[in-house]
């Protein structure tokens, strides 16, 4: 992904798809990042951070 935005927690949506189609009515109750341009790459390591051990292994 690119040009997109992490969302931490909002107030006044419902889900998503709701921010997507019409925001937030309580912007300052929200944290969204600035945009990002490569999102996805950043999220595939901090994920894969998480998962493995300081040894190298899977952990659920």
């Amino acid at each position: 992904m690119t040009n997109a935005r992490n969302i931490w927690y909002w107030r006044g949506a419902s889900s998503i798809m709701q921010i997507a189609q019409s925001g937030v009515t309580k912007p300052n109750d929200c944290k969204f990042t600035v945009t990002l341009r490569e999102t996805l790459r950043g999220m595939l390591q901090g994920m894969l951070r998480g998962m493995l051990s300081t040894h190298g292994r899977y952990r659920c």
